[in-house]
């Protein structure tokens, strides 16, 4: 239950809408069981009073009849209501954790994020946020229910018999504490459902994004036979829950039955012996039966809350992670853009350090390339220089204060950062385009786009800048994904820009024309490219190849 208290905590903000769809469930579990019950005596009581004319002529149809009625519409419209406002309740905590869990995990660094699959991110932010509406659907609403129709059973047969009150509560009670042992063990199988799904999610989104590399290396057949034995797990957990769910059904029917049973034979025995009238058998019975439909919900109740347990490791596995880097609430603002690194180091944990001791003075305005072979440390010198990850000796510094003296918003407004896996997200091209600047006119992003080499192919897409890109850019070839998140980059006012790869998927002669097309929106910005390419290197004033840790870094 630890687990779960930063997520229950978020009930107090809706406590109304909780309150009243626990009101109405109430009420339509009362009006439920009246109906039944005042329906039995009813019947009964016609049947009695028919038996003479004096009774028949003496017995009032039409208040119980009208009150069957009342019962028959207060059932159906709290039905309705409860079902309404309950949703409404969790829709409106599902929105409130979705918000909490990005709140959470914003001050963590990409890399504590990319340390999880695709799948299994997606999975905790979508399924494992959606599991939580568990908690008050389908555990803490029924478990108050089946309390209070129990607590209420008990009283209202006291009214008649003190005696009979123990028998019908007795039962009950009995009954709820054992389909409540067997539905515990259910918990397991709902956490087990979590987990099962997680990496089943995991392994069919991997198979989608790596299928031609799958086939191409033979290793197809592996991760098939993987996905049906996580596929099996998968099936062997619901059976597992299944099997319970009936058992635990079971036993509420039975408890049903032998208590109701037990309820109307010490009622016959108060009926002869003259204490209670005939009709009142069959109110008890049928009233007794009908109040055992508030233990049904608790069939499942269990097996979710284990898988709200479950999914409530998840996040907080991946929520409670210290960040690697903090930001200051309020940092100072660096004087100018002048860009320095003094004997800066990196590591990953306690691995060697990437590169020997490295320093750069980037003035405003200069264009720096670095250079140097695959794993020599380029891309996380860049992801330095935006705190993603702090270096592990020397230090850097903008405008004469050190990075980690600077809050995060004035960092991003001087630094931007063009990655090697730049996302492109399910929007417009224009959405795309506006992450930096959302104001920016037509006109600007359709000269930029030209600039890009994108003109002649944006002219055929018939919704122009409103063309949906699809699921990170599916519908683009790479090297145009490249150019409009390149575009995008352009497109943001920081001073300094970090070019990672630049004109990966491009030709050379493309290359080089997009270089030449982009310069008008470079000017007087400074600039550091990691590339292999010499084509990029002949874009910048300087190249420095980042030397192994036991040598120095050379410039070129």
């Amino acid at each position: 239950m630890h687990d779960l208290l930063p997520y229950l905590k978020h009930y107090r903000r809706h406590l109304g809408w909780v309150a009243l769809g626990g009101l109405l469930g109430l009420l339509t579990l009362l009006a439920g069981v009246g109906l039944i019950a005042l329906s039995g005596w009813f019947l009964s009581a016609t049947a009695f009073a028919g038996l003479t004319v004096v009774s028949a002529k003496a017995f009032n149809f039409f208040h119980p009849g009208a009150m069957v009625r009342l019962l028959a519409i207060l059932r159906t419209a709290g039905r309705y209501g409860e079902r309404l406002t309950t949703h409404e309740a969790t829709f409106r905590l599902l929105a409130e954790l979705r918000v909490h869990t990005w709140q959470r995990l914003l001050p963590l660094a990409p890399s504590q994020l990319l340390r999880e699959r695709g799948g299994e991110l997606l999975g905790r932010l979508t399924s494992d946020i959606d599991a939580l509406d568990n908690l008050y659907l389908r555990l803490l609403q029924p478990l108050g229910l089946a309390l209070v129709g129990g607590m209420i059973l008990s009283l209202a047969l006291t009214w008649l018999d003190p005696q009979l009150a123990l028998i019908a509560g007795g039962g009950y009670l009995l009954t709820a504490i054992a389909s409540a042992l067997v539905s515990l063990r259910g918990n397991r199988a709902g956490a087990a459902q979590t987990h099962a799904i997680a990496a089943l999610r995991g392994r069919l989104l991997a198979g989608w994004e790596g299928f031609d590399e799958l086939q191409v290396y033979g290793a197809w057949q592996r991760h098939t036979a993987a996905l049906h034995a996580e596929q099996q797990q998968l099936l062997d957990a619901q059976g597992r829950e299944c099997r319970l769910a009936g058992a635990a059904t079971a036993l509420i029917g039975a408890g049903a039955a032998i208590t109701s049973l037990g309820a109307l034979w010490h009622a016959l025995g108060l009926w002869q012996s003259g204490t209670l009238d005939g009709p009142f058998l069959a109110l008890v019975g049928l009233g007794t039966l009908a109040a055992f439909e508030a233990l049904g919900p608790l069939v499942n109740a269990f097996a979710a809350y284990g898988r709200s347990h479950a999914a409530a490791q998840r996040l907080n596995a991946l929520c409670d992670q210290p960040p690697t880097v903090s930001f200051p609430s309020q940092g100072a603002r660096p004087m100018d853009s002048r860009l320095l690194l003094e004997k800066v180091q990196l590591r990953h944990g306690d691995s060697a350090p990437l590169f020997a001791p490295f320093d750069l003075d980037l003035v405003p305005g200069e264009r720096v390339a670095l250079a140097g072979p695959s794993g020599s440390g380029k891309s996380s010198l860049l992801a330095a220089l935006v705190r993603d990850l702090d270096p592990s000796g020397g230090r850097i510094t903008l405008g004469g204060l050190r990075l980690n003296q600077l809050d995060e918003a004035t960092l991003r407004s001087h630094i931007a950062l063009l990655t090697q896996q730049e996302p492109l997200f399910a929007a417009s091209l224009r959405d795309n385009l506006l992450l930096t600047r959302p104001n920016l006119p037509d006109e600007q992003l359709l000269k930029l786009l030209d600039a890009l080499g994108l003109g002649a192919w944006l002219a055929n897409l018939p919704d122009g800048l409103d063309t949906w890109l699809g699921h990170q850019g599916e519908r683009l070839s790479g090297g145009q994904a490249r150019r409009i998140a390149l575009g995008r980059l352009l497109l943001s006012p920081a001073p300094i820009l970090l070019l990672d790869e630049p004109t990966e998927g491009l030709d050379r002669r493309t290359r080089n024309q997009l270089w030449a097309a982009i310069e008008p929106w470079l000017a007087g910005r400074s600039l550091i490219v990691a590339s292999h390419q010499a084509d990029d290197w002949a874009a910048c004033t300087r190249t420095l190849r980042l030397a192994p840790a036991h040598t120095a870094s050379i410039p070129t």
